[in-house]
């Protein structure tokens, strides 16, 4: 039984290595297959089967290699360039996102070359996206049109990416001779393909105003920045302060807290409240302003602040003078696009250290109702 069971087993064994050795080359194709289907598809050429042909006479086209070169003349066209289409009547690229096209300028001059992908259509309705780049003599550039979007990736005709029916490349007219060269053209990314966003374009609307003290954490390698004084994070014990240096007999000197990301939303609130202590040996005349997308508020300072006194500083958005249309009056702040608090100081005869314990932005109270008004005045 033992010698029986014993060659049992090596038959066993001997079917099972033949089923991995039969089975294994489908397991790799299906493994690799798995892989491509996760990562992003496989761009897809559209030099090679595409029919090239100049929009104007003062366009010349050869194919050079796997590339495309390109020499436009002087003339009449307000728009030079070149036509590309499919061998069919349109090509499918309904299982990509985009079409690129890596260019060189190939002249001694700038070139500002257009990319255009087309569906066929009344060109009244202009049914295409277009993207464009300017390219220095010598210098290589990739043009992206994402479907859907033109001109900066902002919304534009709903292309149908399944019934492209031309890929334009263009110049504007000029006065000299433009040559530039294409050395790709694919179509690629994933189906129904979207821009990626401007970290510029985020707005962070903090809770209750804070954007520094009461519990709120900030990324110092990111969000403070400087001009000739020291700035740092310093924990005392009780709660966390930004320190900032100012150096003896220096003017222009500041420190910066900025948003991790985008810019503040403070379209709720009229005021920026920033508190500050002077931990240093000698008095500090400190002061602040908001910065934004609109301009800066005006400075305001806190008065001279004795070593160990603490002082709040009130920014307020409306400006101290009003507009009126001359270049010194008024401000520019725009609530919603706050890009920094800065808190600065006056010039000194000796170093000055100062705390930023808090800033929040702030809705003061208004002004009191009185009882009477609104009710009716007796008879």
């Amino acid at each position: 039984m033992r010698k029986a069971s014993a060659g049992l087993r090596l038959h066993c064994l001997a079917m099972i290595q033949t089923t991995v050795q039969t089975v294994r080359p489908f397991l790799l194709i299906f493994l690799f297959s798995a892989q491509l289907t996760a990562a992003e598809t496989p761009g897809k050429s559209l030099l090679k089967g595409g029919k090239i042909s100049p929009s104007a006479d003062q366009v010349s086209v050869t194919r050079n290699g796997d590339g495309v070169a390109v020499t436009i003349q002087t003339g009449k066209d307000g728009y030079p360039g070149i036509n590309i289409k499919p061998e069919g009547g349109a090509w499918d690229l309904s299982m990509f996102g985009h079409v690129e096209a890596r260019v060189t300028n190939t002249g001694a001059k700038p070139i500002s070359l257009a990319l255009r992908v087309d569906n066929a259509g009344d060109w009244h309705d202009n049914p295409w996206n277009t993207e464009n780049a300017a390219i220095a003599p010598g210098e290589a550039a990739t043009i992206r049109v994402l479907f859907g979007y033109s001109y900066g990736h902002k919304p534009g005709y709903a292309l149908k990416p399944d019934a492209v029916s031309n890929i334009v490349v263009f110049a504007g007219k000029s006065d000299v001779v433009q040559s530039f060269r294409i050395e790709s053209l694919e179509a690629g990314g994933p189906a129904k393909e979207s821009p990626a966003m401007d970290p510029e374009s985020v707005r962070i609307r903090p809770k209750d105003g804070v954007v520094f003290g009461a519990g709120v954490v900030i990324d110092a390698a990111k969000q403070l920045s400087s001009r000739e004084a020291g700035v740092s994070v310093v924990d005392a014990g009780k709660a966390a302060a930004i320190q900032v240096a100012f150096r003896a007999g220096k003017t222009d000197q500041s420190a910066s807290l900025k948003p991790a990301v985008g810019r503040w939303d403070f379209r709720d609130f009229l005021e920026v409240h920033v508190k500050v202590r002077n931990v240093g040996k000698g008095p500090v005349t400190p002061r602040a302003r908001v910065d934004s997308n609109g301009g800066s508020s005006d400075w305001v300072s806190a008065g001279p602040l004795a070593a160990g006194a603490s002082a709040e500083i009130v920014i307020p958005f409306v400006a101290a003078k009003i507009w009126t249309g001359e270049k010194e009056s008024g401000n520019r702040i725009s609530g919603e696009t706050v890009s920094a608090v800065v808190v600065s100081a006056e010039r000194a005869d000796v170093e000055g250290v100062l705390n930023i314990d808090a800033i929040q932005a702030v809705l003061p109270a208004g002004p009191a109702i009185p009882e009477w008004l609104g009710k009716r005045p007796p008879v």
